[in-house]
């Protein structure tokens, strides 16, 4: 039986949104993610009565189960991936670094294959997830998984290949990217060497696949061929950079071409929780994913946690599509008594931000905190042609309500510009007519108060083309929500109009969204 999917909330087993899985032939590491958390069990494998047991970690508490640690691993992998419901942003399963028996981990690296494998076949659909990650011996392993996705929705395959022995050669990858389809694939192998012999490996196989792919990444931990700032020139230049933030650290002469060319790190999500122990994670970066934990108290660590986002994020010239910036419970009731902390790290943030030479691309922001001062020292400062989401959310674990005022963060371009407003358990003190939303393809708030004005300005103010007035809704559900049809002209889209007043309380909450006629109750 799993026993970590067996004893977890329902909602976190079947709707994760990535499942990592980390292991050698002693110990494994899981995270399982639904944002904004995550569970993260460990297994370990230890005697026991029947000759083999497994020390399972969960919630702070150690369980006994009597089987080896592998099995324990792979019937929970197996669980987790054949009743997995939502699209996954990344599932991951590799080795962690061990000084164990070879022999041993390869058995292992070939039973955790085939259980991805077995499980991908028991689903009645193919799994939807957009990055795989995997430890292989052989690079047909890689291939038999990835034919069991859903093609449409995987954009990254991340093949790590664990021994100095394994060889990196462009035919085994070939029918990898060949059913590939529509969507153009990113790449990254992972080896223990980097040659010229892999560079001409690489030359051939972008020769072949150059359609079916974006870019290909090569890691490594020891390179033979020369430090040469033509040869990574090159390679940036052709659009399939081999760059990393670690590659300066492997000698002076790479940090030097590394400074020297200045490569975009593609990250693609830049997580930054600010908290005493603060954590950032950067995903989608030319090495992979970065975790980086911070001991000391935000005061302490203010300065270095701001100098880190500045390093990582100084070259990005390509759009990132995730900037998320929160806080915790503890560090919201420090600012409730002294905002000095927190002034700094926001006022460094705002001084990294206004000394790019172009503003930071950024398609989705995520503030979890309730104070508009410290979100205009970001905001104002992403690029306004890029910035689509917009989305602020209420600190997990504070029990008072929370208010929040847009009067300043409303008239920035960045929100003019913006299509999707969503605020999350916060509730808006201002008029829904000062809020600047007509520019909102989709807006998601709760309103302190809504009045008859205001809804007669939604009536009068939204599109004419597919918006005269809102009349008789369409559908009444317990006299508190009330739901509206509108057609837009010229187009198969309805924009749907949810209006939800909560009894006894004069908080409300106003939902628009352009739907496909597909979706409605008309077709």
């Amino acid at each position: 039986m799993p026993f970590v999917h067996d004893h977890i909330q329902r909602v976190d087993k079947n709707h994760a949104t990535g499942i990592n899985f980390s292991f050698n032939d002693r110990e494994a590491h899981s995270r399982i993610f639904r944002f904004p958390n995550w569970t993260e069990p460990h297994y370990k494998h230890v005697g026991g009565s029947a000759g083999v047991s497994t020390v399972v970690t969960l919630h702070g508490k150690e369980c006994l189960v009597e089987d080896y640690f592998i099995s324990v691993v792979c019937e929970d992998v197996e669980a987790f991936v054949i009743h997995q419901l939502k699209n996954l942003t990344h599932i991951s399963l590799n080795t962690l670094e061990t000084d164990g028996d070879p022999k041993m981990l390869e058995t292992i690296i070939n039973r955790m294959c085939r259980c991805l494998e077995n499980s991908l076949q028991s689903r009645t659909q193919k799994l939807k997830v957009e990055q795989l990650s995997l430890s292989v011996l052989e690079i047909n392993q890689a291939v038999s998984a990835v034919n069991l996705l859903d093609r449409e929705i995987l954009r990254t395959v991340i093949v790590h290949l664990p021994f100095e022995d394994q060889v990196f050669a462009a035919d085994d990858f070939i029918p990898l990217i060949d059913g590939q389809g529509r969507q153009r694939l990113d790449l990254r192998i992972k080896l223990h060497k980097f040659s010229v012999e892999v560079l001409e490996e690489v030359r051939k196989l972008l020769t072949s696949t150059s359609k079916q792919l974006n870019s290909i990444t090569i890691n490594y931990k020891t390179i033979k061929c020369i430090e040469n700032v033509g040869i990574l020139d090159k390679s940036l230049n052709q659009g399939r950079p081999i760059f990393s933030q670690s590659l300066r650290k492997v000698s002076r002469s790479i940090r030097q071409c590394v400074d020297y060319i200045k490569p975009d790190p593609h990250i693609l999500v830049y997580f930054m929780l600010l908290k005493n122990s603060s954590s950032v994670v950067i995903e989608e970066m030319m090495n992979g994913k970065i975790e980086a934990h911070y001991k000391g108290s935000l005061e302490q660590e203010a300065v270095r946690i701001v100098n880190d986002f500045d390093l990582n994020t100084r070259h990005q010239k390509s759009r990132m599509n995730w900037l998320y910036v929160g806080m915790d419970e503890e560090i919201w009731k420090l600012k409730e008594k002294d905002d000095s902390v927190w002034s700094k790290v926001f006022k460094l943030l705002r001084a990294v931000l206004v000394s790019r030479t172009f503003p930071l691309k950024v398609k989705t922001l995520t503030f979890v905190f309730h104070w508009q001062c410290l979100m205009m020292d970001v905001l104002p400062y992403l690029d306004a042609e890029i910035l689509e989401n917009i989305h602020i959310n209420r600190i997990e674990g504070i029990d008072e309500k929370c208010v929040i005022e847009l009067d300043e963060i409303s008239k920035t371009e960045q929100w003019s510009k913006a299509i999707r407003l969503r605020i999350y358990d916060l509730t808006v003190r201002m008029s829904i007519q000062d809020m600047n939303i007509l520019n909102f393809k989709r807006v998601d708030i709760i309103l302190k108060t809504m009045t008859p004005e205001d809804i007669t300005f939604c009536r009068k103010c939204s599109t004419a083309d597919f918006l005269a007035a809102l009349g008789e809704p369409y559908r009444v559900v317990n006299n508190i929500k009330y739901i509206w049809y509108f057609r837009i002209e010229n187009t198969p889209e309805y924009l749907h109009v949810v209006f939800e007043q909560i009894p006894l309380q004069t908080e409300g909450r106003l939902q628009f969204a352009k739907i496909h006629q597909n979706k409605t109750p008309f077709f």
